[in-house]
């Protein structure tokens, strides 16, 4: 039989794993629909600025880009086995986001060179904050598990 111990820490694990689930299904559910009939053209405000089609990347990116496959894996592999953890996290943020045409809110925006590099900068940064965010997620549920379990005498 399962000790309190192990209990909890499986449904720490059970809960995280289901609010992540639920917070990407927050996210799709509040996206802007009239966004994604942007295109660029002079109305649009924000492309009157200097670097205007590079800011637009970034904001879209920071809208739509949704990739949390860096979290899960990066706190999987850090709460398993926390060195292989580390340096999988290091790869995950050393590699170049993967931009599906389903996370850009319009394909035509993806001709314009400034705001693919400004839409790839911000996606880049979102996806190694999260894996980051995971590996510390993780490294800290095998600090608390390792704690419950074999525990320490003063």
């Amino acid at each position: 039989m399962f000790s309190v111990k192990r209990t909890i820490i499986l449904l720490i694990i059970f809960f995280i794993s289901h609010y992540n689930g639920i917070c990407q299904q927050a996210t799709e559910i509040s996206i802007n629909p009239t966004h994604k009939d942007r295109v660029i053209s002079g109305h649009d405000s924000i492309y009157k600025k200097p670097n205007g089609a590079f800011l637009a990347g970034k904001e879209d990116a920071k809208e739509y880009y949704n990739d949390n496959k860096a979290f899960t894996i990066s706190f999987f592999t850090s709460f398993l086995v926390p060195p292989v953890g580390l340096i999988t996290t290091i790869v995950i943020s050393l590699k170049k986001p993967e931009i599906e045409i389903l996370d850009v809110p319009n394909i035509q925006l993806l001709k314009n060179e400034d705001y693919a590099k400004g839409y790839i900068h911000k996606a880049k940064r979102i996806k190694v904050a999260k894996a980051w965010g995971g590996c510390a997620a993780g490294l800290a549920f095998f600090g608390i598990g390792f704690f419950m379990l074999y525990g320490i005498n003063y």
